[in-house]
This record gives structure tokens, C-alpha cells and sequence, in this order.
């Protein structure tokens, strides 16, 4: 009988040491990183809308590049922070699809955003009306990625029982 109970708690503690602990405080950790990461990136994205739009009426994109570049950096980091979020089979989804989204946002930036920079006054309406085309849907899209995050994050809240433990300040 004593070595049944032995063996018992002998491969208990074997199991409970092997299983990867996801603690309360990782999975606020996780929550609040990427709900921060998404907030900064939202604000950022319109803020170079409005940049754009104030560019394109004077005719001056000087403003562009410095704010595009900050961007650029900013997704750069933070896509290494999610990279480095510790992760289990319950936050394994949502840690993908913010690295997607991330990649995704820093292509737009990337690839769109630095065509404006070469503009000046003396850039024909038309080339400038057909990169405004190109760039018009990703305030939407990347307004779409967001709240698809943001249900994904609140799903995981409440999975997690993360919503009172936020409201408290733990």
C-alpha cells in the first residue's frame, strides 16, 4: 500500500514538474501587452493618416518619413516582444495572429507608406490620386486586424478569468 502511494506521488510530482505552468501573472502579462501594442499601433496608424492627408493638401510630405520610420520601429520591437511572450496551448492563437497582424502592418508600412516620401509639388495629381488608392483601405484594415485582435483578447480574458484581475489592478 506505502509503495502505491509513493509511486502515485512520485509520478505526480514528476508530471506537475514536466507540465508547463501558465501563471496568472503571464497571462496578464500576455493581455496587456498586446491590448497595449494594438492601442499604440491604432493611434500611430491614424495619426499618419492624418499626417498623409495634411501632406497631401500642402503638397509637403517632408513629415512622412520621420513618423513612417517611427512606426517602422515600433512594430520592429514589438513584434519581438510578442515573439518573447511565454505561451501555451491557451494563448498559442492569439500570440499567431498578433505576430500576423504585426507583419502584416509592418509590410503596409514599409512597402506603402515610403512611396509618399519621394512626392513633392511638382508630383502629377495622378500619381499621387493612385498611391492614395493603394494606401486609402489600410486604415480600415488595420482598424479590422485590431478589433479581430481586441475579440480574440477578450475571449482569452474571460477564458482566463482576467477581466475582474484586470479591473482590481493585479
Amino acid at each position: 500500500m506505502e509503495k502505491a502511494i509513493f509511486s502515485s506521488l512520485f509520478f505526480l510530482v514528476i508530471f506537475l514538474s514536466s507540465c508547463e505552468f501558465y501563471t496568472t501573472k503571464e497571462k496578464l502579462t500576455t493581455y496587456n501587452r498586446i491590448s497595449g501594442i494594438n492601442d499604440s499601433l491604432d493611434n500611430m496608424t491614424k495619426e499618419w493618416h492624418l499626417l498623409l492627408d495634411k501632406a497631401v493638401s500642402g503638397k509637403n510630405y517632408s513629415a512622412l518619413r520621420p513618423y513612417r520610420l517611427g512606426i517602422g520601429d515600433f512594430l520592429n520591437r514589438d513584434r519581438e516582444v510578442v515573439a518573447y511572450l511565454k505561451t501555451n496551448t491557451n494563448s498559442q492563437n492569439l500570440i499567431d495572429s498578433e505576430e500576423v497582424f504585426l507583419d502584416n502592418q509592418a509590410s503596409v508600412v514599409s512597402d506603402l507608406y515610403s512611396n509618399f516620401e519621394i512626392y513633392n509639388d511638382m508630383t502629377p495629381d495622378e500619381t499621387i490620386q493612385g498611391q492614395l488608392k493603394l494606401v486609402v483601405g489600410d486604415l480600415a484594415t488595420e482598424a479590422a486586424g485590431s478589433a479581430a485582435i481586441k475579440r480574440s483578447l477578450h475571449a482569452f480574458a474571460v477564458r482566463n478569468n482576467l477581466l475582474k484581475k484586470k479591473l482590481k489592478g493585479k
